[in-house]
């Protein structure tokens, strides 16, 4: 028997007890290793038999995959190559993002910005690496361009492209505005975790326009969202910009553009492009986002973590060390 995943799926350790959910269900399998769990749940969906898993004993496959099964977690595998309507893979997917998005927004460091918990210097780092991941276009739509074998999606990536390549200079005002020199955020390295996000979309681009396209489509805002990011923005000019809402007005701005070129819809403008669509294709796409998204979440969890020290803002070029902070002349608050 062959069983897949849901997608919104969430798995994470409790005191010693690996946790399954969705906004629906949840399961927690006690008495088995969380690496072992990890393992059994990556064999779900690839094609590759559970009798044959190793780690766990066979009554304990049994009794995990049939929980699951019965939560509505997991579900016997259909014909891999049948076609999926593109209509309902994006419904799909529109329906996945909301989930996941709440989830990622709703907790850590994003949390922590929309209600001033976060230090000065972690909403900083914030920006900084923001603006790392947003000049890092031009390495991941350039592959998203370069790998698609659609002439069709090509012409759609490199149109975006051409609208996105320069936006980071918002987010190089917004830390000019901040104090920190253009110079400092030239010479600043990325944190490995923005790297990795940046990676995760590059091989995605590789693998599938599809898979890209899902990515892309989580990252770009629809009209609902929207209004979460101008909360969110209105809330962080409160907390770190009373005084100084010229540090913000950047960010709105990319908003607002982004929203004019209607880049919130790509997904649907794309996935027709790429049909016929399988089963197979269709999964390995939602299971790209749902990864990036589990990025995202290790992301920002880094950001909080490095960008808690003071000194940590702007980091030196040395590409023999990870986190080797650059001396800085002055503090942020001593800018301000």
């Amino acid at each position: 028997m062959s069983l897949v995943l849901r997608h919104d799926v969430y798995t994470r350790e409790e005191g010693g007890v690996t946790v399954l959910e969705n906004d629906d269900a949840r399961i927690e399998v006690e008495g088995v290793p969380a690496r072992e769990v990890r393992r059994l749940l990556s064999h779900l969906g690839g094609g590759r038999p559970l009798d044959g898993f190793t780690g766990i004993a066979p009554d304990g496959v049994r009794a995990i995959t049939a929980a699951l099964v019965e939560a509505g977690l997991a579900r016997e595998a259909g014909d891999p190559h049948q076609l999926v309507d593109v209509d309902r893979f994006t419904a799909l997917a529109r329906e996945l993002y909301p989930r996941w998005k709440a989830r990622l927004f709703g907790q850590g460091l994003w949390k922590s910005l929309v209600d001033g918990t976060a230090s000065f210097t972690q909403f900083a780092g914030w920006l900084l690496e923001n603006y790392h991941f947003i000049e890092g276009v031009n390495d991941r739509l350039g592959s998203a361009t370069a790998y698609a074998q659609n002439r069709e999606a090509r012409r759609h990536f490199a149109r975006h492209y051409r609208e996105e390549f320069d936006h980071g200079g918002f987010f190089l005002e917004a830390l000019l505005q901040l104090g920190i020199r253009r110079q400092d955020a030239g010479n600043s390295l990325p944190l490995p975790t923005t790297l990795a996000v940046l990676h995760h979309m590059r091989r995605c681009a590789r693998n599938d326009s599809l898979q890209y396209a899902a990515c892309s489509a989580f990252l770009e805002s629809t009209g609902g969202d929207r209004g979460s990011a101008r909360a969110f923005f209105d809330a962080i000019t409160r907390n770190y910009a009373p005084n100084r809402p010229q540090i913000v007005a950047p960010l709105v701005a990319h908003l607002d553009l982004d929203e004019d070129y209607g880049h919130n819809g790509v997904l649907e403008r794309v996935a027709p492009m790429l049909a016929p669509i399988t089963v197979q294709r269709a999964g390995a796409a939602l299971e790209a986002a749902r990864a990036l998204v589990e990025l995202l979440e290790l992301w920002s969890a880094d950001i909080a973590a490095h960008y808690t020290d003071p000194d940590a803002l702007p980091r030196a070029r040395s590409y023999g060390r990870y986190r080797r902070p650059a001396p800085v002349a002055a503090t942020f608050e001593e800018v301000l």
